[in-house]
Parts: C-alpha cells; structure tokens; sequence
C-alpha cells in the first residue's frame, strides 16, 4: 500500500509503505492542501493546491492525466 505526502517544497511524495521507500515525486505548481489515493488502485491520486487547481495523477508512470481549475472556493 501507498502513502501521499507532501514535503516543504511543492512536490508530492508518494511511499510504498511495505518497502518504507519513495516510489514517485511529483511536482506541483503551488503548495498541495489536500491529497487522496484512490482505494482501488492506489497508483491513482487526487491533489488539490494553493493555485485553485484539481489535478488527477498517475503514481506509476508519475503522469498528470486531467486538471481542473477551480473559479470559486466552496466551504462546508
């Protein structure tokens, strides 16, 4: 199993928990607020940052597939 995390600089980490060992770096434009791995397929991650920007990535090929931008902040 994974784990996303982001460091001090923009990038995300991603850590293949049974080896303890990164497996992918992916960069970003802005600082990340919130990332989430898809249950299913781990390989797959949601990241949403600083820049209004949701971006779909693949951990794998270290890949962005999609990106949409935000116009306006929605708060629960």
């Amino acid at each position: 199993s994974y784990v996303a995390i982001r460091g001090d600089d923009t990038n995300i980490a991603v850590i293949d928990r049974k080896l303890n060992q990164p497996v992918a770096r992916l960069p970003n434009s802005q600082n990340v607020n919130c990332i989430a791995l898809k249950p299913k397929n781990e390989e797959m991650m949601v990241t949403v940052g600083n820049d209004n920007v949701i971006s779909v990535w693949c951990s794998r090929d270290k890949k962005k597939r999609d990106t949409q931008y935000l116009s306006q902040f929605a708060y629960a």
